[in-house]
């Protein structure tokens, strides 16, 4: 691996620029606030990324932590993570060159501190946060999105890994590999999705030779529309609000690779409203 991450090219410049007008639009907007505004990105990586080929320019775009810093109104506090120590020497390289910039940079496990993050913002009245959550995968665990929903005033943005989740469910149910089902639990929080994402068709329903029903074989339905619906409805079960039009991104294939999420814990009508607007108006963009 180079010094900078390399991933996708055109899909992670569209999903870093809508970070960046939505971090400028919140900053903007809670300016006159009485309100401390935190900036949380779990996975922060190394600040730049490495577009490999796939832009029209090769050179490095700058990453979620780099495009936080640079926002018109600074945020009171940034909270960065990234456990490897070569990746995280390149990120506080770039924090160095944003002088006066309140930065913590932890070397945690993600969920371990998303989980130090929400108990500092618990310890005083009045925070805002905005998590930034982009996974490598499917290390994201669900009881961390439910501490982020259970603190008033934290809006997220979740990168959502269709594909990989793809991957790791065959399409016969007897086959998911004990390790990988784990793995799911955790990202949702138990083991409903395999009832969403597999079910039993008319084919399948067969009897034996006395008539009596054989065991079912459970099958993953083609296509990405009910772990979409699930993923959705997971996430309004526990955040105040949930926008209701994910952003799809689509390899060159045309096939789904990943969903773009937004979710509030603010239950304020006007909050809400506000939100609502900002990122109707950016996606209009698009």
């Amino acid at each position: 691996m180079t010094d900078n991450h390399q991933f996708g090219g055109a899909w992670t410049a569209k999903k870093l620029d809508i970070l960046k007008r939505y971090l400028d639009f919140y900053s903007t907007a809670l300016k006159n606030q009485n309100f401390n505004l935190h900036y949380v990105d779990p996975f922060s990586g190394t600040g730049t990324i490495d577009s490999a080929g796939e832009l029209i320019t090769s050179e490095p775009i700058e990453g979620s932590a780099a495009i936080s810093l640079g926002v018109n109104n600074p945020f009171y506090k940034y909270h960065f993570n990234e456990p490897n120590a070569e990746r995280r020497a390149r990120l506080e390289a770039i924090v160095n060159q944003h002088t006066g910039r309140n930065v913590s940079i932890s070397a945690a496990d993600a969920n371990t501190m998303i989980r130090n993050v929400c108990g500092e913002l618990l310890q005083r009245r009045g925070e805002r946060a905005v998590f930034f959550i982009d996974p490598f995968g499917c290390q994201l665990d669900w009881e961390s999105l439910k501490l982020i929903s259970s603190i008033r005033g934290n809006d997220v943005w979740i990168w959502f890994p269709v594909s990989a989740v793809i991957r790791q469910t065959p399409r016969e149910h007897s086959k998911i590999q004990d390790g990988w089902r784990n793995r799911l639990n955790k990202l949702f929080g138990g083991n409903e999705w395999e009832q969403t994402i597999y079910q039993a068709s008319q084919a399948t329903q067969e009897t034996d030779l006395f008539g009596e029903p054989v065991e079912e074989k459970l099958t993953r339905e083609s296509g990405t529309r009910a772990l979409d619906m699930f993923v959705t409805s997971k996430l309004n079960e526990i955040f105040k609000y949930v926008h209701p039009y994910p952003v799809p991104f689509y390899n060159t294939n045309n096939s789904l690779l990943f969903n773009l999420y937004f979710a509030m814990s603010n239950d304020s009508e006007k909050a809400i409203g506000l939100a609502q607007r900002g990122i109707n108006h950016i996606l209009k963009r698009r």
